[in-house]
């Protein structure tokens, strides 16, 4: 497997981790408990901030590798493609509602767990399909020459919040992440 696939799978891991961190969190609002709203701001300023602007990006590489090699899989590309500009869209909306709620405006409390509902489904379904059609397709069908090219291409950016160092804006979610990995060693 590509060193470049690993990080992505990495990626993709440490994302489902802040998508079960915000289901936890949409499940305390469906009870009608109390759900940290800065917590919900900081996993969605990441999504804002980090996928949008440095995961898809190299996905995007190595896609249009792939679709070079492989014209029968443009489609499921430009699919995957469109899928991350929805949850872009989608990511900056829930973050824009949020930063407002937090600003003391009122909005449909239905409104935000059916949005936030819909965006874990729909990440988390997005990934799955990646990892399962395209990045298994790329591994296959790109050759060592290819996987070069796109490493040298991509170039590797630090995670803020799962990287080697941790911003300084992340600190907060950062020991929200530890203590539920503490919670889930007990269990």
């Amino acid at each position: 497997m590509a060193k470049v696939i690993d990080v992505l799978l990495q990626d993709h891991k440490n994302i489902f981790a802040l998508l079960a961190l915000l289901e936890k969190q949409v499940k305390h609002f469906m009870a009608g408990e109390y759900a940290d709203y800065q917590i919900l701001t900081d996993i969605m300023h990441y999504f804002v901030h980090q996928p949008d602007v440095y995961h898809h990006p190299h996905e995007d590489i190595i896609f249009a590798a792939l679709k070079r090699k492989n014209i029968n899989v443009a489609d499921l590309i430009d699919e995957i493609t469109t899928e991350h500009e929805v949850m872009a869209a989608a990511s900056a909306t829930i973050y824009d509602e949020l930063k407002q709620i937090q600003g003391n405006a009122i909005l449909s409390r239905d409104e935000i767990v059916l949005r936030l509902k819909d965006f874990i489904s729909r990440y988390q379904t997005h990934i799955t399909r990646e990892e399962r059609e395209l990045f298994a397709l790329a591994n296959t069908t790109l050759d060592d020459a290819d996987w070069r090219i796109i490493d040298a291409e991509i170039g590797h950016n630090d995670d803020p919040l799962f990287g080697k160092i941790l911003d300084g804006e992340y600190k907060d979610l950062y020991k929200v992440i530890l203590a539920e990995d503490k919670d889930s060693l007990r269990s």
